[in-house]
């Protein structure tokens, strides 16, 4: 998300266009994101085993060009009781359209 006063532009690689200097001065980037994604596993007859909890933290470097970060996943059985757990890097770089 962009913040800016006065005339403005905001392209997608974080790159600002102003009509005067102090606007594209107060262009912030953000620059880490944080997701939570709750869920549900079932069996093949569609009963329910328990739930699925995967969370994602990205950084997005400034030129938006790359990202890195990590996730991980927890699985509990209807009981609440944690059956398995994982994590993972993530790492991203922007690909260009020929």
């Amino acid at each position: 998300m962009a913040k800016t006063s006065g005339s403005k532009g905001f392209s997608p690689g974080g790159k600002a266009s102003a009509g005067n200097a102090r606007s594209a001065a107060m262009v912030r980037f953000i620059a880490s994101y944080k997701t939570k994604h709750p869920s549900f596993y079932f069996d093949l007859n569609g009963n329910l085993l328990g739930t699925v909890t995967i969370r994602v933290a990205v950084t997005v470097d400034k030129k938006g060009d790359t990202f890195s970060g990590s996730s991980s996943i927890d699985v509990f059985d209807n009981f609440g009781n944690l059956i398995f757990q994982g994590t993972n890097t993530i790492k991203g770089t922007r690909i260009t359209a020929d």
